[in-house]
C-alpha cells in the first residue's frame, strides 16, 4: 500500500519533534480569526476544504476505487448526524466525499473509510488527511494534480488510524 499525508501545511515548517511551528488555522471554527496577520474568511476556508475534497476524488479515481467501507464509526451525542452510518456499511465515492466533508467541518461523525488492504481515506485532527491506495496504482499524476490545488503531498506516510 502507498500511503500519503495530504495537508495544507508546508512540510518545511515541521520541527524536529514533528510539531508544526507556523501559526495556521486548523478548523472551520477558526473562520474570522487572524493567522499570520490575515483573517481567515469563509471563502478561503471553503477553497481549502474544496481542495481536500478534490484530492480525495483524484486519488480514488486514479486508483480505481469507487466504494469504501465505513469503520470505527463515532458520533457526538450533542449533535445528531445528517445521516446514519453503520459499522461495515459500504458507501459510494460520492457518499465518501460527503462523509469526508462532514469530518473536515468537524461534524457530528467520524469514521475510517477503507477498502480492505487496497485503499483508505482517513481525516484526522487539525486538517490532516491520509490516503492509502494499492501499490499497483500509478499515482504520479494524482500527486501532481493535488499539488496544483495548493496542497502538500507527503509520500510514504501511512495513516496513524490505519489498522493492519
Amino acid at each position: 500500500m502507498q500511503g500519503y499525508r495530504i495537508t495544507k501545511y508546508n512540510p518545511s515548517y515541521f520541527g524536529a519533534g514533528g510539531a508544526y511551528l507556523k501559526d495556521e488555522w486548523t478548523s472551520i471554527s477558526d473562520i474570522g480569526k487572524v493567522f499570520a496577520g490575515e483573517i481567515l474568511t469563509l471563502a478561503e476556508y471553503q477553497r481549502v476544504e474544496d481542495a481536500y475534497i478534490a484530492a480525495v476524488k483524484i486519488f480514488l479515481d486514479t486508483a480505481g476505487v469507487y466504494s469504501l467501507q465505513v469503520l470505527s464509526v463515532e458520533t457526538r451525542e450533542d449533535t445528531p448526524p445528517r445521516w446514519r452510518l453503520e459499522e461495515g456499511q459500504h458507501v459510494s465515492l460520492q457518499k465518501t466525499i460527503e462523509i469526508c466533508r462532514e469530518m473536515l467541518q468537524e461534524g457530528p461523525i467520524w469514521c475510517r473509510l477503507e477498502n480492505g488492504e487496497n485503499s483508505y481515506v482517513h481525516i484526522g485532527y487539525d486538517y490532516y488527511m491520509y490516503i492509502g491506495v494499492s501499490i499497483k496504482a500509478d499515482l504520479r499524476k494524482a500527486v501532481d494534480s493535488v499539488k496544483k490545488l495548493g496542497l502538500f503531498v507527503e509520500e510514504n506516510r501511512l495513516s496513524p488510524y490505519h489498522i493492519s
